[in-house]
């Protein structure tokens, strides 16, 4: 009976735990553009000018993650109205401090999650996801010719799986 009470208490916190959606800034990613955005405002997060040339479900900020400067970007469903994805891309023009900082992030997703990435190639540069009960967390990086100098783009992509599914679901009601 013991081991009954234990398993059936083992089953209702695992499904608790996946019932919370996965957070980016400690900011559940769910609810609207609009909470959403007023939650990262109340973090010093401010929109950017650029915001003006995002597409529709796509919002453009700026601000810092893990302690560097980054443009943040929200991806949320145009009907609803719902997030379901937040991306925070870190730029430098030397690769070696995004390694570093790639490194520091995916040791912290390993240690706060308890799970390790999973290493593979995206762009030609190395890259770890991170599969959680409730999302993903990718790191991934990319680069672009700005002026005379390469820069280096660090991205980290949080996808909170029951957001996505129902954007998909969305989307899929045009097919």
């Amino acid at each position: 009976m013991k081991k009954f009470v234990l398993l059936l208490f083992v089953c209702l916190a695992t499904l608790t735990v996946s019932a919370e959606h996965l957070k980016f800034k400690g900011i559940p990613l769910t609810g609207t553009i609009s909470q959403f955005t007023a939650k990262l405002k109340a973090q010093g997060v401010t929109i950017s000018p650029n915001n003006k040339t995002a597409g529709p479900g796509f919002r453009w900020f700026i601000g810092t993650f893990y302690g560097q400067k980054a443009d943040i970007y929200a991806y949320y469903n145009t009907t609803s109205k719902i997030v379901y994805r937040a991306k925070a891309c870190i730029q430098n023009t030397e690769m070696e401090i995004l390694e570093n900082v790639f490194s520091q992030i995916s040791e912290s997703i390993s240690n706060k999650y308890g799970v390790y990435g999973i290493d593979s190639t995206e762009y030609g540069y190395p890259s770890k996801v991170f599969y959680l009960a409730n999302g993903a967390i990718a790191l991934y990086y990319s680069d672009s010719n700005y002026l005379i100098t390469t820069r280096y783009v660090l991205h980290i992509d949080y996808t909170d799986y029951e957001n996505n599914s129902k954007n998909q679901k969305t989307l899929d009601s045009d097919i």
